[in-house]
């Protein structure tokens, strides 16, 4: 497969440069990275939809630091969990240990 480079830079085509507002300008090369992600020819190098789904364009700081504080507090919860059962585990493992002692001390 051949690939043809784009003729026209989206940032150009978005006249970001001319922006002279901080942070439209930054909207503008989000939206400018997002379009040239999607528009890849090349599959490998093309956004994936989960790349483009939490892409700086469309997923804000705001839901990005949501989502990483509920996967902090999911990954507590199993790390809690896994602790819970090493626990029983280890509880259960010492019953049967005493009972086979108890076991032996009554045979022998």
């Amino acid at each position: 497969i051949t690939f043809i480079k784009a003729t026209h830079d989206i940032k150009t085509l978005l006249k970001v440069d001319q922006c002279r507002d901080e942070e439209q300008k930054q909207k503008l090369l989000h939206f400018a990275s997002l379009l040239d992600g999607c528009l890849q020819l090349d599959p490998v190098q093309r956004l994936t939809s989960e790349q483009g789904f939490y892409h700086p364009f469309v997923y804000s700081e705001k839901s990005r630091e949501a989502r990483e504080q509920k996967q902090q507090e999911k990954q507590a919860r199993r790390e809690k969990k896994s602790k819970v059962k090493e626990e029983v585990r280890a509880a259960m493992a010492k019953q049967a240990s005493d009972q086979k002692k108890k076991l032996k001390k009554a045979r022998g």
